[in-house]
């Protein structure tokens, strides 16, 4: 067949040479002027002509000459010349170019019209014959619009391309208009595209990543036709070429064949509506691919319907990667009077070094009355070669198979694998057939049945394939090339052992699920782990919890043992359900390798006074283990730097670098020692092995810091100990009653202690070199003014500026604020709990605060305070047993009664981490009830767990509604096909959320709460809803801190009351978001912004 001839001549020049195309090398040649002949080649350059099949009579025949060899009476052009009409007479294997000659240099020509009534001509080109050698640097144009019309008894017999030829392009709107023609001789088997006619030297294809790099470009394709018939018509072109944007519209129309694309190159969106048509074979490519998709058929007559590729597509090899189908997304919309006889779910076919995958990449098939009877069957890679017949396909991660209104089957010797969604509404379904397998290894909604091979218990997956164990999986990775175990489901399982017999690359994505070990793995005499991490791997775990629960008779004493490089990426290891270990547990225990702990991680250990982590030099692993914590991971414990086997430390083979994030816990020396000097020998050995640049601890490390280390300042605020790289933002985090010590000082250091004389808070101590600059704090006290600090000689305003100089102490001086009478406030004595008040009486106006505390087994049941006249005060719950009112003008009374604790209370959840007394459990509950937020697992909301940039903008695309958008992203930290690629995609098409750069996105970065408000501020803009709302940010102490690019969002924020400060009157602007405070900030966005 022809379309098999030319698609095999021009993979065979795509082998020759597959070059990249160059910029322009320099601006094409203005070619516009009267027309040009010569050989068989008629160029009108860009002057309207008609073709018809009789010569104009009483007009002026023009002479082009004996280089011009089609003259004859087969067809006859005509156009104007200054307003006389001149024609030619042509043959019927004459080609006829709209624009000119730019075979040999780059032309351009303004714009081009044919209309062509009748006649017959070979070839019929809207635009240029643009360079077709290879090694193409330039680009012949068209700089306007290019139209085309056919009507009557015109023919065109070999080639109808609107774009042009070869290495040509269009800038402006390609119009091709058809009515009542016959282009259906299947002996002349014409092709009928939008696109140029390419050869495959245009550019070089990138179907990976679903991208034609070409500058052969038409911008714009409409096709229309009406009762005519075509042997091949598609919006796209042939070779290496482009189209951007293709729309085809249909009626009463007869097709051979149909197709989205064309011939090959790609569409990057193509859409298709037929309207009472007949087509014989309707593929969404024949050998290019296409971006996005959508196909509407009305009331026709379908013989053959591929949703994908055409069978048949890989006649030839053009080395390399190479594929057809529909790389974005496409939607089949069929109506209840079109009928289709054979239906197949042909795939997006990519083939690499003779390697075939085949997938359906967010495809919808919907088919109106009758449900569509769709195949999942022998996809015929190549005609010519029956052991390339594809059998084997898969709807990968990130993907949705829609079907609605349709019967799908899986055929005998065919499998399916589903990776990502497949929806069917109640009128569909999969039928897997005898001798056909589908394997489930992400999401099915709907009924899936039938006599083949289901597989739909696999814990884990790599890939499209799926295992019963993570063991399994683990053991399947034989290489090294870099591998991903995806954790399916939550799942209770044996401990797993990573060995090294082959140096793995391997990452364990946990999916948001939890892997709770049932009994270990190792040496049972000494250690038994969860996890045993063997030398010479890389392994990251990711996205989810790992936690331990030892099966009666089993035991787990180290929740993962580590010798490898290891990376922790927004995980929890959760060590309380291991087994006691006589105080020795380890919930993580590293021996060796690099260990990086990045945000989201959190380590908790068996018990609160035991280890975490531990950071050893091992007797049999003398480089050491290496271990990192950065900004946003947390250790909820002590860890210890330990030895094994091991009598003293010896330079850096164990090290252990904090650059932020929180250790609650205390760093314990793992050597016993005899007394204080040699523990203090100990530690001045360990400073070179231990690097403090940041982060908090439950306990001081000052004796760890050396010269080398980058904590330059020290903030404790209680048992909290965080450290700063520079005395200025230390002092800008500490809160009020905190004590700042300089850590780096090179001159005279002296104390400076701040007493805020409120009978609450405690005294600010800074300890600082001399001449440091700290700005005065600004306190509050109900019922009194601020007067200012006084050293007793001088006074200094709230906001100035105190250099110290010596030590000092300022104590705050306070007035009463006087507002007439004060009044007596009463609290009623109760049983089984107590209410105590924040002062025995008040003013009008002032804020009165009580605090409840039941006994055990009680909790409150009811709280009133009560005015004159038994007037009810209104009472605001600010957690953790405290409430406050405003004073009135009387006299108050306090009453409270406390019931018996039976039970907890129903939360109406699923999460054991969300109780119905927590702060954030209605904004939780709002959130998950609205489908905006899932839990970490099926168990787990993990409230205090940081969030991402990719969660982000997967919740504000669900709530838009998962919009699919054509947009082409260049970030090269967003990979194809993950959860949240077509949420950024979406987002960075609207501008909600942008990325770093051009060309990083950052998804795994943790969200700060003046970025959530940004982004929200860009959706409300987008949703067109009022962000005319103003908060005050010099309110709060730190408003000043707002990033220069934030302050719009958080102005806007502050205003409509979706972010309020911290404690200490603070807006932690550059604080992470918890999921908790996420919650709490979108469910205030629905009902304040989005009413």
């Amino acid at each position: 067949m022809k379309r098999k001839m030319l698609s095999m001549l021009m993979a065979l020049a795509m082998i020759l040479s597959l070059l990249p195309v160059t910029a322009l090398a320099a601006d094409p040649t203005a070619k516009d002027g009267l027309p040009t002949a010569s050989g068989t080649y008629f160029f009108a350059n860009g002057t309207p002509i008609t073709i018809t099949a009789a010569a104009p009579e009483g007009e002026k025949v023009e002479n082009f000459g004996t280089n011009f060899t089609a003259t004859g009476t087969d067809a006859y052009i005509s156009w104007d010349d200054n307003g006389t009409t001149k024609y030619v007479g042509v043959s019927s294997n004459t080609s006829v170019y709209g624009g000119a000659d730019g075979r040999t240099e780059a032309v351009s020509v303004e714009s081009t019209s044919i209309t062509m009534t009748g006649g017959n001509v070979w070839n019929v080109f809207g635009g240029n014959y643009g360079e077709e050698n290879a090694n193409t640097n330039f680009c012949s144009v068209v700089k306007g619009d290019v139209n085309i019309s056919l009507s009557g008894n015109a023919v065109v017999k070999n080639l109808l391309h609107g774009a042009g030829a070869r290495n040509t392009c269009v800038n402006g709107t390609i119009t091709m208009e058809f009515d009542g023609v016959d282009l259906s001789d299947p002996s002349s088997q014409l092709y009928v595209n939008g696109g140029s006619w390419g050869n495959g030297n245009e550019g070089t294809r990138n179907i990976a990543d679903g991208a034609m790099e070409t500058e052969a470009v038409a911008n714009k394709v409409i096709i229309t036709a009406k009762d005519s018939k075509f042997y091949l018509l598609g919006g796209g072109g042939s070779g290496s070429t482009k189209v951007r944007s293709s729309s085809v519209t249909l009626n009463n129309c007869e097709l051979s064949y149909l197709y989205l694309g064309g011939i090959n190159g790609e569409v990057v969106e193509s859409s298709i509506v037929a309207t009472g048509c007949t087509i014989a074979d309707f593929s969404a490519t024949n050998r290019g691919f296409v971006g996005t998709g959508n196909v509407d058929l009305n009331d026709c007559t379908i013989t053959k319907l591929n949703t994908g590729a055409a069978n048949g597509c890989f006649s030839s090899d053009s080395g390399g990667v190479d594929g057809s189908g529909v790389t974005g997304s496409c939607v089949w919309d069929i109506d209840a009077d079109t009928t289709v006889e054979d239906a197949q779910l042909t795939p997006l076919v990519m083939k690499n070094n003779g390697s075939y995958t085949n997938t359906y990449e967010n495809l919808t098939v919907q088919k109106a009355g009758d449900p569509l009877e769709l195949k999942i069957t022998d996809f015929v890679a190549d005609e010519k070669n029956d052991t390339l017949t594809q059998r084997t396909f898969a709807v990968p991660e990130g993907s949705t198979l829609t079907l609605k209104g349709v019967n799908a089957t899986v055929t005998a010797d065919s499998t399916l694998t589903n990776v990502g969604t497949i929806d069917m509404d109640s009128t569909s379904s999969l039928t897997v057939a005898s001798g056909a397998t589908f394997g489930q290894l992400g999401t099915v909604n709907g009924t899936v049945d039938g006599k083949g091979t289901i597989n739909d218990d696999y814990v884990a997956r790599i890939g499209t394939t799926g295992y019963a164990s993570l063991q399994d999986a683990v053991n399947a990775v034989s290489t090294t090339e870099p591998a991903t175990i995806t954790l399916l489901k939550d799942t209770a399982g044996a401990g797993v052992v990573v060995n090294g017999t082959v140096q793995r690359n391997l990452t364990f994505d946990l999916g948001g699920h939890t892997y709770t070990i049932t009994s270990g793995v190792g040496s049972s005499g000494t250690e038994t782990n969860g996890f045993q991490l063997i030398k010479d791997n890389n392994i990251t775990f990711k996205n989810g919890t790992i936690a331990a629960d030892p099966a009666e008779g089993q035991q787990v004493k180290i929740l993962i043992q580590n010798y490898s490089n290891l990376t922790l990426e927004n995980v929890t290891l959760d060590g309380t359900g291991m087994t006691d270990y006589t105080g020795l547990n380890y919930t993580l225990s590293n021996n060796n390798g690099e260990i990086i702990l990045n945000t989201g991680t959190t380590i908790i250990p068996r018990a609160d006074d035991e280890i975490a982590m531990d950071v050893c030099w091992a007797k049999y692993y003398q480089n050491g283990a290496r271990v990192t914590v950065d900004e946003g991971a947390t250790i909820q414990g002590n860890v210890e730097l330990g030895l094994w086997d091991q009598d003293a430390y010896e330079g850096n083979q164990s090290v252990l670098t904090v650059n932020g994030g929180t250790i609650t816990g205390d760093l314990i020396i793992g050597k016993q020692t005899s007394s204080d000097d040699e523990l203090q020998q100990v530690v001045e050995s360990l400073k070179t092995n231990i690097t403090i640049n940041g982060g908090s601890f439950g306990a001081s490390v000052d004796q760890f810091i050396d010269s080398t280390d980058q904590a330059a300042a020290k903030v404790q605020s209680g048992d909290t100990h965080s450290y700063y790289t520079s005395m200025e933002a230390a002092l800008a985090a500490a809160q009020q009653g905190d004590s700042i010590t300089d850590l780096k000082a090179t001159t005279t250091t002296y104390t400076l202690t701040l007493k805020y004389n409120d009978n609450a808070t405690a005294d600010s101590v800074y300890t600082v070199a001399e001449n440091t600059e700290v700005p005065l704090p600004t306190p509050t006290r109900d019922g009194y003014r601020f007067q200012g600090w006084s050293d007793g000689t001088n006074t200094y305003n709230a906001g100035a500026v105190y250099r110290v100089t010596d030590t000092a102490t300022l104590t705050a001086q306070w007035s009463v604020i006087s507002s007439g009478t004060s009044y007596a406030i009463t609290v009623e004595s109760s049983d089984n709990g107590t209410v105590t008040a924040s002062r025995t009486r008040a003013n009008k106006g002032l804020t009165v605060t009580l605090t409840v505390k039941a006994d055990e087994g009680y909790a409150l049941d009811t709280l009133t305070v009560t005015g004159k006249n038994g007037n009810e005060i209104k009472l605001t719950d600010k957690g953790d047993g405290k409430y406050t009112f405003t004073m009135p003008a009387s006299a108050v009374t306090v009453k409270a009664s406390f019931a018996k604790d039976d039970a907890p209370v129903e939360t109406g959840l699923p999460f054991t981490d969300v109780k119905a007394g927590d702060w954030f459990y209605e904004a939780v509950k709002y959130a998950y009830d609205n489908k905006l937020m899932d839990g970490t697992s099926s168990t787990t909301f993990a409230p205090l767990m940081t969030t991402n940039r990719a969660m982000i903008v997967t919740i504000l695309w669900r709530l838009e509604g998962s919009p699919v958008v054509n947009y082409a992203m260049n970030f090269s930290d967003v990979e194809s096909g993950v959860w949240y690629t077509e949420a950024v995609r979406w987002a960075a098409a609207e501008g909600i959320v942008k990325g770093y750069s051009d060309t990083v996105f950052a998804p795994d970065d943790t969200v700060t709460r003046e970025q959530l408000a940004t982004i929200l501020y860009r959706y409300a803009g987008y949703k067109e809803y009022d962000v005319s709302a103003k908060g005050d940010l010099t309110t709060f102490a730190d408003g000043s801190t707002v990033s220069t690019w934030a302050a719009d969002g958080m102005t806007w924020a502050v205003g409509a009351q979706l972010i309020t400060g911290k404690d200490g009157g603070k807006l932690d602007p550059t604080g992470t978001a918890t999921r908790a405070e996420v919650a709490t900030i979108l469910m205030r966005f629905c009902e304040n912004v989005a009413k």
